[in-house]
């Protein structure tokens, strides 16, 4: 199969490595798009991925440059795609759905969130495409008859055991790890979803610092810029090994989606503090309220942020717990990454099974 995956954010390298790695392994051609993305190319260079960045560029922050960049997108895709001739187009970006629409040549969108949530990708995106690849509990809106539900999350298709071997080792060189620490994650908040929301605050994470200090090491790990007074707890470890940071951490306090979901995952117990807490975001709602590994705190009320700060490091609060909650998580979820292997080989063929028997999926564990 001649196959093209498109990487939109760094979320979606990892999404996507263990895919693409076996059909490049299997002796499948595949091309592989990037576009400038935070640390995007840095992940692909770290693990030798060969791409093309039709964005290198990158984008500009107002309404106008986003949709310039994806008329740039759609247009270097459409020339791309009429050149190399794939089978699939995989990914998440509306651009393989318009192109694909185009050349007559089917088309996956992965997406974790609700449609609701994301309305503008989702009218952009999923009138044209194929097929929407998306955890069970996600809403894809007026467009639910082309979704393929599974049951697990993004996260388990490169967080899930059989692919993930936590190794201490890794970080030893980068972080304490006789002793207790806690990580501190910054995100941008710079996605068009994310206008007119916000996060931990320089001053609220120093009030954290202050807390949590007398218990073990802080790193902080950061996308945006922070002052002076935050570098001393920066986090210097290579991107590749975050994951790991954060198997082993005690407690990960962010205004990341993404990441407090990676935490879960790892039996890890998060908090989420930033704007979207308040909306119906359904893997993450599922994720708290079901296995109560994260927890979402509202940004106009810091201090049940430090309440619950301090319930989850106190000496009540055994590690076992958490590892108890994933390990119920694990017995539930599928394997995604090989479930994706699967319907990608068997397409069109798997929506078929699929459809027949949605007990399927249980295969992939």
């Amino acid at each position: 199969m001649k196959l093209l995956f498109y990487l939109g954010h760094p979320a979606h390298f990892h999404l996507l490595k263990n895919t693409i790695a076996y059909f490049k392994n299997d002796g499948n051609e595949v091309v592989v798009l990037i576009k400038k993305k935070d640390i995007l190319e840095e992940l692909c260079q770290q693990d030798k991925l060969d791409y093309i960045n039709i964005l290198p560029e990158g984008k500009g922050r107002s309404h106008f440059s986003t949709i310039y960049g994806l008329l740039k997108r759609d247009y270097r895709i459409f020339n791309l795609i009429r050149k190399n001739k794939p089978k699939l187009l995989i990914g998440s970006e509306p651009s393989l759905a318009h192109v694909g629409k185009l050349l007559n040549i089917p088309s996956l969108i992965l997406c974790e969130d609700d449609a609701e949530f994301i309305p503008g990708f989702a009218l952009l995106a999923y009138p044209f495409v194929s097929h929407i690849v998306s955890p069970q509990i996600t809403s894809a809106w007026k467009w639910e008859y082309k979704k393929i539900g599974y049951n697990s999350y993004h996260e388990l298709a490169y967080l899930h055991p059989n692919h993930f071997n936590p190794d201490i080792g890794l970080i030893n060189n980068h972080i304490i790890t006789d002793k207790p620490f806690f990580i501190l994650r910054f995100s941008k908040l710079e996605a068009y979803h994310d206008k007119g929301t916000f996060g931990i605050t320089d001053e609220l994470a120093l009030q954290i610092i202050n807390l949590l200090k007398d218990y073990g090491s802080v790193y902080i790990n950061s996308e945006r810029e922070i002052p002076e007074k935050l570098e001393q707890y920066r986090l210097k470890l290579p991107s590749k090994y975050m994951h790991h940071a954060l198997k082993y951490c005690k407690l990960l306090i962010c205004d990341s989606q993404t990441m407090a979901a990676e935490a879960a995952m790892l039996g890890t117990p998060s908090i989420r503090f930033n704007g979207h807490v308040d909306k119906n975001i359904a893997y993450l709602e599922e994720l708290e309220k079901k296995y109560k590994l994260t927890f979402g705190v509202k940004v106009d009320n810091s201090t049940s942020l430090i309440y619950k700060i301090q319930e989850i490091i106190s000496p009540e609060s055994n590690d076992k717990k958490w590892q108890t909650r994933r390990a119920e998580l694990l017995k539930d979820k599928i394997d995604l990454s090989a479930f994706l292997i699967w319907f990608i080989q068997e397409y069109p063929g798997s929506v078929t099974i699929l459809e027949n028997d949605p007990n399927y999926q249980y295969r992939f564990k």
